[in-house]
């Protein structure tokens, strides 16, 4: 069984396996938003996938509300992570390209 949950949590995306935990420890959305002192609105939209980038305290706190420790706990927390590299952009650029004369003339009219 512990090698279906490492697989789980890394070919499902992190609400998927907040759900699946969840109701395998027969929380409600709710309970579960009671002890992790978060809003039923943030498991719901973290499980729905609607909340693509959970803040890392937020997972803290969904692992602890749920009681996960050691690999469990890590497969949990690492879900999250990659859901949020994921979701990041890629081979974008930080500046706009070099000779654009509009940015610059806009930048002097101010």
């Amino acid at each position: 069984m512990h090698g279906v949950t490492s697989l789980q949590s890394t070919t499902t995306g992190f609400g998927e396996l907040l759900r699946v935990r969840r109701e395998r420890v027969g929380l409600t959305q709710q309970v579960l938003a009671d002890h992790a002192t978060l809003s039923v609105r943030a498991i719901r939209d973290m499980e729905s996938g609607r909340v693509q980038r959970p803040r890392q305290e937020t997972v803290r706190l969904l692992a602890d509300a749920l009681r996960l420790e050691g690999q469990h706990r890590t497969s949990f927390e690492a879900a999250a992570r990659r859901q949020a590299r994921a979701e990041e952009p890629r081979d974008e650029p930080t500046a706009p390209p070099a000779g654009r004369s509009s940015a610059g003339s806009w930048r002097s009219r101010c």
